[in-house]
């Protein structure tokens, strides 16, 4: 079973009719544009590269779809693809950037900088565990989903507290972004099972008395949808 798979099980969302459709609610999450080492298809996690020429201009543009809304500030990762793609993106907008290192991508440990196959290849038992939908799975010398959960969750709740009247856009990474899309924490049982997360999507995220939740999966197309893959190492 994928992680995508192992995480999804019984997992809902929570779309609240009340809400306008030009009104986001506390949260639009997406995923930094386009680097070097994606491209190359190597796990990057807390070290990195630069966003490519083409990562670049997709940033420019999805500010341009995310006029749709109003924003009031960006919070990044304070890892430099996450930086740039906010800085990008906030430009257009004209809204203020904020980073927070808890953001930041999960610590894939000896296995940042490898490919999917020379993981598979090299760490065939452990690769196992890691696609099983295991919250407390980490790489050798890294860091476990249950607490790229916590971290990541703590940083928007402290967000939501300082700015508690305005609605904020996150850039940060795949990883992070399922821990949060994924986690049992994120579901309300009220309208049915969620899709996949989807790659280039925008995602609403929204916080009520039981803390933050998923509000809005795949809620806007960024980029075209690519084929989703068992890792969360972006």
């Amino acid at each position: 079973m994928s992680l995508d798979q192992g995480l999804l099980e019984g997992i809902f969302f929570q779309r609240d009719p009340s809400i306008e459709e030009d009104m986001p609610p506390r949260f639009g999450i997406l995923r930094h544009a386009r680097t070097v080492w994606n491209a190359s298809g190597r796990i990057q996690g807390q070290q990195d590269s630069p966003l490519t020429e083409d990562g670049r201009q997709d940033a420019e543009r999805w500010a341009r779809l995310l006029t749709r809304w109003k924003w009031d500030r960006l919070l990044a990762s304070d890892l430099g693809r996450a930086l740039e793609t906010g800085h990008r993106i906030a430009s257009i907008i004209d809204i203020p950037v904020d980073s927070d290192a808890r953001l930041r991508e999960m610590d894939w440990g000896i296995w940042t900088g490898l490919t999917m196959p020379e993981i598979r290849a090299h760490f065939p038992l452990i690769w196992e565990k890691a696609s099983s939908g295991d919250w407390s799975f980490s790489p050798p010398q890294g860091e476990r989903y249950l607490d790229v959960h916590r971290r990541a969750t703590a940083a928007l709740l402290d967000a939501a507290n300082r700015y508690p009247d305005q609605r904020i856009l996150v850039v940060c990474h795949e990883g992070t972004l399922k821990c949060l899309y994924y986690h049992p924490q994120s579901r309300r049982p009220s309208s049915g099972p969620i899709p996949p997360m989807q790659s280039g999507c925008l995602h609403f995220f929204d916080i009520d008395s039981q803390g933050l939740y998923l509000f809005r999966p795949n809620a806007l197309i960024l980029s075209e949808p690519a084929p989703m893959r068992s890792d969360t190492s972006r």
